[in-house]
């Protein structure tokens, strides 16, 4: 049911000047209401977005929000770089943090479709024959796969995982962004490709192993821990079993099927002058940071807009097949899958729940608004870069938000930041429903 929210007095206008016309059809009037009912929504999202960047100092963002199977609004607003003045679009690539994990969720689903491996399987197992990275496990439990994915697998994230962030080439000149940023003492030598870091983390012979540190002294499957090594860890297995990266894997199987084109794990695959720079609030201003890598990448390095990533969404809440025609002006004439239905079933179904009141499935997480709306997605952030990817399965509704501005450094954003930004998108999902009945 459409809910009008356009003003009295400016619909009982339209009418009349329509009225007034002469010839004009029942079907013209029902258009041209209709496309002011849409006016009028666009403008109330353009609003409440620009409140929100005016509130949090915010640079740029980039929205696309989801209705009835398809795009019904995706806009860029602000700036990319505060230095360059380029504006940011709907195609604009953001660092996605760990808006990541889904994606890693997606690609792991695939691939045991594939018969690539199995949720079942035993990590150990995997990586029998891996001569790059070795699991250093201080205890004897089996741990699998699906441990990994539902953040249950007993391992921690250090308290120098920030040194994860560089800048530079992994495999040649570069430089730590904890150290450069917030002082802290990472060893610039330790390796900062996704094999090389895991191994110097989870080999007993790394230089960041530490049985007490590293693992929970439990049982894997037993106690939630969320866990960004782990997800790599998950993510470097899809490469073990099938021999290409997960980047490659994901290029191949969702990106270039869905026409993503400005979405990738890889720096090197996209248009520099199309990036969102990451940029961070001093007290005073917003400065620019180094575009920035991570060598536990599967886990939060990818890179996307919000365009490509409103495709992506889309094709999970509809059972894993984008529908055909579903983007704004798409001419597309057929739909694509990309996983089974079954597959997202087990993809979205909640196997552990949280203190913190929300449930995990394959790297999905589901949790409830306030005001009782219920999501499905994933957020993230990075040194001055945040995300969120959500869809409500109940109202056919779905946002992608994405910011290339605020937090301070590599911190976390503040629970007031998070509430807000929660707060707005339960807001433009309103009008997403809105949309879609137009």
């Amino acid at each position: 049911m459409k809910r009008y929210l356009l003003p009295l007095l400016s619909l009982l206008a339209l009418i009349a000047s329509l009225t007034a016309c002469g010839g004009s059809s029942g079907s013209k009037i029902e258009e041209s209401i209709d496309k002011s009912y849409r006016d009028y929504e666009t403008d109330e999202v353009r609003s409440a977005i620009n409140e929100l960047i005016k509130t949090d100092k915010e640079l740029g963002v980039s929205v696309a929000l989801i209705a009835d199977n398809r795009v019904v609004f995706a806009e860029g607003f602000g700036l990319s770089n505060i230095e360059t003045g380029e504006s940011v679009t709907a195609d604009t690539s953001f660092w996605l943090g760990s808006v990541s994990k889904p994606v890693v969720g997606v690609a792991l689903m695939q691939a045991q479709e594939q018969g690539l491996l199995s949720l079942a399987d035993h990590v150990q197992t995997l990586l029998a024959n891996d001569d790059q990275v070795e699991l250093s496990l201080p205890h004897t439990y089996p741990l699998l796969l699906a441990h990994l994915v539902n953040h249950t697998g007993g391992i921690s994230d250090p308290a120098s995982y920030a040194c994860a962030y560089f800048v530079g080439d992994e495999f040649a000149e570069r430089y730590s962004l904890a150290n450069s940023l917030n002082d802290l003492d990472c060893d610039e030598a330790v390796p900062v490709d996704l094999a090389g870091y895991l191994n110097a983390y989870l080999s007993e012979t790394g230089i960041y192993y530490s049985a007490e540190d590293n693992f929970l002294d439990v049982e894997p499957g037993t106690t939630f821990e969320y866990s960004n090594i782990g997800t790599a860890l998950a993510g470097y297995l899809l490469e073990s079993q099938s021999g290409r990266t997960l980047a490659d894997f994901a290029q191949a199987h969702i990106f270039d099927t869905l026409a993503m084109d400005n979405t990738s794990w890889k720096l090197s695959a996209l248009d520099r002058a199309n990036l969102a720079t990451p940029h961070v609030w001093n007290g005073q201003s917003m400065n620019p940071l180094p575009i920035y890598s991570l060598a536990t990448w599967p886990a939060g390095g990818l890179r996307g807009s919000a365009n490509d990533m409103a495709k992506f969404l889309l094709a999970i809440a509809n059972g894993g097949e984008l529908p055909a025609d579903s983007s704004i002006g798409s001419s597309k004439p057929t739909a694509v899958r990309i996983l089974e239905e079954d597959s997202v079933d087990t993809l979205l179904t909640p196997q552990v729940s949280t203190v913190d009141g929300y449930d995990i499935g394959v790297l999905w997480v589901t949790l409830q608004l306030p005001t009782g709306r219920v999501l499905v997605g994933h957020d993230g952030s990075g040194p001055g870069a945040y995300s969120y990817l959500f869809f409500d399965p109940e109202n056919n509704v779905g946002i992608v938000m994405i910011g290339n501005g605020n937090g301070n450094g590599i911190e976390e954003y503040s629970t007031d930041f998070n509430e807000r930004h929660y707060e707005l998108i339960d807001r433009l999902l309103g009008h997403a429903e809105t949309l879609g009945d137009l």
